[in-house]
């Protein structure tokens, strides 16, 4: 049985076509948040947004405080 990946778009209702290649504004992110996306190459919004919870999780470093971060900049951006 396969088990859809439920992405940051689903999980915050956004359109990932509306934020296709804007760049992530990193100066609104903590510092942690924005080292962990730029070690594991996550430079736009829309690659972002098709990621999961877990993947995102799975980035060293990368913990609770930075998803909050992350869902905040994403609420914003849209």
């Amino acid at each position: 049985m396969d088990e859809k990946k439920i992405t940051l778009a689903d999980k915050l209702n956004i359109d990932p076509s509306t934020c296709r290649d804007i760049g992530i504004d990193f100066d609104r992110l903590r510092v942690r948040t924005s080292n962990c996306l730029h070690r594991a190459g996550i430079l736009t919004v829309s690659k972002l947004l098709d990621m999961s919870e877990e993947e995102l999780r799975e980035i060293r470093g990368f913990g609770n405080l930075s998803l909050v971060d992350i869902s905040d900049y994403l609420k914003s951006v849209k």
